[in-house]
C-alpha cells in the first residue's frame, strides 16, 4: 500500500517508512500473479549474505571507485546493503514490488526492473530476440539467484 500511495519519490518516505520496507519478505502469489513462474518470494537470510561478502573479499575482491558490482536478481537488495559506497552497483529484478523497494532503499545504485538476461539480448521483431554484441562488464557478480527447473523465458533456446 505504501508503494502504491507514495510511488518511487523517495522524498515522500520517512526513515520509519524505509525501515519498514527493509523488512519486506515477499508475498505468496495468487494463481494469476504466477506469470514469472514462482509461487512465492524468498530473500536470502542476512547471515548468508554476510558470508557471501566475506568470501568475495577472501578471494580477492577489492573496492575501488571504478569497481563495478552486479547483483543479477537483487530482490529488495539484501546483497546491495553491503556493497561498498564507492562502487558502481547494478541490480536486476523481475518482481515489480521488489524492484521498487530496492530502488527506494539504494538510490545511488542502478536498479533495473527486468530479467538479467536483457543485458545480453534485445528484442528484434514481434517475438524474436537477438544477441547483443557487447554488454557491461563487472568486477564482481554477487547474489543468490532463484532457481527453477525447467527454466523457461523469452530468452530460452526454443524462442530463437
Amino acid at each position: 500500500k505504501m508503494l502504491h500511495d507514495k510511488g518511487l519519490n523517495r522524498v515522500l518516505y520517512s526513515e520509519e517508512d524505509l525501515k519498514k520496507l527493509i523488512l519486506y519478505t515477499g508475498h505468496t502469489k495468487t494463481e494469476e500473479e504466477v506469470s514469472d513462474g514462482y509461487l512465492w518470494d524468498f530473500f536470502t537470510p542476512d547471515e548468508v549474505v554476510k558470508i557471501g561478502w566475506r568470501l568475495a573479499y577472501k578471494y580477492g575482491f577489492t573496492a575501488y571507485q571504478s569497481t563495478k558490482i552486479l547483483e543479477p536478481s537483487c530482490g529488495i537488495g539484501r546483497f546491495l546493503r553491503y556493497a561498498p559506497d564507492i562502487c558502481k552497483v547494478t541490480g536486476y529484478d523481475i518482481d515489480e514490488t521488489s524492484y521498487k523497494i530496492a530502488k527506494l532503499l539504494f538510490p545511488r545504485f542502478t536498479i533495473i526492473n527486468e530479467s538479467f538476461e536483457t543485458a545480453f539480448y534485445y528484442k528484434s521483431g514481434l517475438s524474436n530476440y537477438d544477441y547483443k554484441a557487447s554488454w557491461e562488464t563487472y568486477d564482481l557478480a554477487i547474489g543468490n539467484p532463484p532457481y527453477k527447473y525447467p527454466y523457461e523465458s523469452n530468452f530460452s533456446k526454443n524462442n530463437f
